[in-house]
C-alpha cells in the first residue's frame, strides 16, 4: 500500500510540474545584461580610481569579482548564488555556483554566456536554451583598456570582427516579450 501512495504521489507531482510550466529555470537575459553593465562600469570606476590605463590578465579577478557582485546583488534574478568565468575567448560564463565559492566545480551548470560583439558594438547573452538578445553599448564603450584587454583575447582565441553579424539575437523588447508569454503558458495575445 505505502508502494501505491508513493507511485500515486509521484505522478502527481509530475503531472503538477508539468501543468505549471516545472522546466528548469532560465536566468532573464535582460536582467544579465542590465547586471554585466553594471559590473563593468563598477570595473570601470576602479581602473579610473587606481588610475589604470593598461589592463592584463593579473586584473582580472577584480573583473570578476565585480561581476559576480552585479550578479547576486538585490533583488535576484536567479534563485541559485550566481559564479563568473573569464573563458581564454573573453566571453563569459555564469553559472549555478551552488556551493557559492565562485569556482566552476563540477556539476555547476552554465545558466548564460555573455560575448562581446566588437563590429557591432554590443553584447550578447545566450541562456542554456540557446535563447540570445543584446544590449547595445555607447560609441565609447570598446575604447576602454578593459575592452581593449578582452578584445585582445578574443582575436587571440581566433574570434575576428563580424564573428557575430549572423547570430540570430532577439532584440530585448522581443525577447521580453517572448519571455512572459512562455511563463504566462501562452500567447500574451488575447482575441
Amino acid at each position: 500500500m505505502k508502494r501505491v501512495k508513493y507511485v500515486f504521489s509521484a505522478t502527481a507531482l509530475s503531472v503538477l510540474l508539468s501543468a505549471c510550466g516545472g522546466s528548469p529555470e532560465s536566468a532573464d537575459l535582460n536582467a544579465v545584461l542590465d547586471r554585466t553593465l553594471t559590473g563593468l562600469d563598477r570595473y570601470d570606476a576602479y581602473l579610473a580610481e587606481s588610475n589604470m590605463t593598461e589592463v592584463s590578465d593579473e586584473q582580472m579577478p577584480q573583473l570578476i569579482n565585480s561581476l559576480h557582485e552585479a550578479y547576486n546583488a538585490e533583488p535576484k534574478f536567479y534563485s541559485a548564488p550566481v559564479g563568473v568565468a573569464l573563458k581564454e575567448d573573453a566571453s563569459f560564463d555564469g553559472f549555478k555556483d551552488d556551493n557559492s565559492n565562485n569556482i566552476k566545480d563540477s556539476g555547476e551548470s552554465t545558466i548564460f554566456t555573455v560575448e562581446i560583439d566588437s563590429a557591432n558594438q554590443r553584447l550578447i547573452a545566450t541562456d542554456e536554451t540557446g535563447t540570445s538578445t543584446f544590449r547595445g553599448a555607447a560609441t565609447g564603450f570598446l575604447a576602454g583598456a578593459l575592452m581593449g584587454h578582452l578584445l585582445s583575447r578574443q582575436r587571440g582565441a581566433g574570434i575576428k570582427p563580424g564573428a557575430f553579424n549572423n547570430r540570430k539575437v532577439s532584440s530585448p523588447a522581443s525577447y521580453s516579450s517572448a519571455r512572459s508569454a512562455a511563463r504566462s503558458g501562452g500567447s500574451s495575445s488575447r482575441k
